[in-house]
């Protein structure tokens, strides 16, 4: 455990967990992760929740696309989150992401 502050991304996700559903599993992914001092925005990834439903406990605007995505500002920083359900082939692909992210920060590292 580190006594560092936490970080814009780290703000975003308690925000983002506060309102999520209990059940939905909320990840950054991006260069929040990889290149946390050069980031512009925080990537999120939200498993398993109702994306107008979260959109709307933030703030925040739904975007229609797919799988749904949620724009708007959190912790003053630019958000962007993707909300993905089940286990279908673009959930699983948009899932790695988070994963991708964490590898590529342990290389830089």
């Amino acid at each position: 455990m580190t006594d560092d502050p936490p970080t814009p991304a780290d703000r975003v996700l308690a925000r983002v967990r506060a309102v999520a559903d209990p059940r939905a599993v909320i990840e950054a992914y991006g260069s929040s992760v990889y290149a946390p001092n050069h980031a512009s925005d925080v990537d999120v990834l939200v498993s398993d929740d109702d994306p107008a439903r979260l959109a709307a406990a933030l703030g925040m605007t739904q975007l229609p696309t797919l799988p749904p995505r949620i724009h708007g500002t959190l912790e003053g920083m630019p958000v962007d989150i993707t909300v993905v359900t089940g286990d279908g082939d673009l959930a699983r692909r948009m899932r790695a992401g988070p994963r991708d992210a964490a590898l590529l920060a342990g290389q830089l590292r």
